[in-house]
């Protein structure tokens, strides 16, 4: 083989770093597989905020209420 046919050195340790971690890779089942919009960890964040907030709500409204129902018309 000549020189022109041979890889550059750097370039040939590069191709054997990039297949060990992509060997690596498989094995962990890391692939390049599309990742989702919303996570399933974001859906339940919001579906917990949305439940504290509605309950703030709703205590902040009984609070408010019961106090302007006390007061004298």
């Amino acid at each position: 083989m000549s020189t022109v046919e041979k890889p550059h050195p750097i370039v040939a340790h590069l191709e054997s770093i990039e297949n060990r971690l992509s060997g690596i890779e498989e094995a962990l089942g890391i692939g390049e597989k599309p990742k989702p919009v919303l996570r399933t960890r974001t859906i339940v964040l919001i579906v917990v905020l949305l439940i504290l907030g509605g309950g703030f709500y709703f205590a902040i409204n009984y609070v408010f209420n019961t106090l302007f129902d006390a007061l004298p018309v």
